[in-house]
């Protein structure tokens, strides 16, 4: 049995003993209902696709004016501590999150394509994201949320920038 098997057999049985809260996740009514910057379900190309309409023509639609990303994407949080957190609590400056309007920014432990890249996470390991310079959208979902460190998006995203030259 490989160790990814192993793994994901861990997460179900963890995922199983969970609390209702949790549990409720993958119910069809929680599937069903929206709740605004949370529980969206999609695939990887969908994800994409949308944020790639953000910053470049796909399929002649755009759907947003480069100025509109230009605005929302300016970084609205201090670069050192997370959040805004208070003096005295310091995140250090490589596990700091940078936040425009409603994304994150590419960061230390978050890179993205390059500095003007915005998306955000999902839950277990999922990202969406959009490069403005690149006119490139990204999207990385997975089928079950990672309980560990887990690279494999950083490591795509850093293919793409690699491809991208």
């Amino acid at each position: 049995m490989a160790i990814d098997t192993i793994h994901s057999e861990a997460q179900l049985r963890y995922l199983k003993g969970l609390s209702p809260f949790v549990r409720q996740f993958t119910t069809r009514t929680w599937r069903a209902a929206e709740f605004p910057a949370a529980n969206m379900l999609s695939d990887a190309r969908s994800v994409a696709r949308i944020y790639a309409a953000t910053v470049s023509d796909v399929d002649v639609v755009r759907l947003l004016d480069p100025s509109t990303v230009e605005s929302m994407t300016v970084v609205q949080t201090d670069k050192t501590p997370m959040y805004g957190l208070p003096s005295g609590l310091h995140i250090p400056a490589d596990r700091s999150f940078y936040m425009s309007l409603g994304f994150m920014r590419s960061c230390p432990p978050m890179p993205m394509v390059g500095p003007g890249s915005f998306g955000h996470p999902g839950s277990g390991g999922s990202i969406g994201f959009a490069d403005p310079d690149a006119g490139v959208g990204f999207g990385y979902v997975t089928n079950l949320w990672s309980f560990r460190d887990d690279s494999r998006a950083a490591n795509l995203a850093k293919a793409v920038r690699s491809c991208l030259g």
